[in-house]
């Protein structure tokens, strides 16, 4: 074996662990802030599908409530009652932390937290 070889290999360790990256004292960063754009990028999109989940089901609701007044000459007792009566073949789903409020009355619904 050269006899070369093992202080090379000495220095050459050294000189790369002299060249890590330092620690530095400063707290570490939290990456789910808003701050990193790739957490942010998923928030938004998980946010825009949530509001967009929102959207389709309340117009498939209010679509199907205008439908039965049409055709029963009132507003449904309950938002069951478009699915029991054939109007949905069953509810869309409520956007995350929202449900669906329905006034019988008024014939309007609209999501509200839960």
């Amino acid at each position: 074996m050269n006899p070369y070889l093992a202080p090379c290999l000495l220095a050459a360790a050294i000189a790369i662990a002299g060249c890590a990256r330092q620690e530095s004292d400063a707290p570490e960063q939290d990456t789910t802030r808003q701050g990193d754009p790739v957490s942010g990028y998923l928030r938004a999109t998980l946010e825009s599908k949530e509001m967009a989940t929102g959207v389709v089901g309340l117009t498939t609701i209010r679509a199907a409530i205008q439908v039965y007044q049409v055709q029963e000459g009132a507003n449904p007792r309950s938002l069951h009652d478009l699915v029991s009566k054939g109007y949905l073949n069953q509810l869309p789903p409520e956007p995350a932390g929202q449900q669906y409020n329905y006034n019988p009355d008024s014939g309007q619904v609209e999501l509200v937290a839960k």
